[in-house]
């Protein structure tokens, strides 16, 4: 599982064009994720939550992209993501540094300020979105990757 900040403090209202996203987008994802992984995307300015939950669809390319401005990577990484769920009811940064078990977090602590590794820490980031919204749960995998609808009796 990945944390992607994303805003609309950039030109390119990033966080406007997303929450737009019906089912399926190309969007930039860490370079050392795979198909199959989650992408929580945190709207970093103003609202400061996570809303927007989406898989890795297609493998991840390396795309040669222009440079010259502020950040000037001449490649990204990319892949297809499909719209797991859109949070009805989003995961705050404050719910997130209330956590007894996230509040300590390395990426909590940096105010999300970049992609962020979250595996080890999904099943405390699941419960938070589960918590506050329930019909997700059989949607969501648990800490062993399996949606409970998937498991076997």
């Amino acid at each position: 599982a990945w944390l992607q900040p994303v805003s609309d403090g950039t030109a390119g209202r990033y966080s406007s064009r997303l929450s737009a996203v019906k089912t399926r987008t190309e969007w930039t994802v860490a370079s050392q994720a795979h198909e199959g992984d989650l992408v929580l995307f945190y709207h970093s300015t103003p609202r400061k939550e996570i809303a927007d939950v989406f898989r890795v669809a297609s493998p991840v390319r390396m795309e040669r992209t222009r440079g010259g401005g502020w950040n000037s990577r001449t490649r990204d990484w990319f892949a297809d993501l499909v719209r797991v769920a859109r949070l009805r009811s989003p995961v705050t940064l404050a719910h997130l540094k209330a956590h007894a078990a996230l509040k300590d977090a390395g990426w909590i602590r940096s105010n999300i300020v970049s992609r962020a590794r979250v595996t080890v820490d999904w099943p405390f980031v699941r419960e938070l979105i589960v918590e506050r919204n329930a019909a997700l749960g059989s949607r969501l995998p648990d800490a062993d990757g399996f949606r409970r609808s998937a498991r076997r009796k």
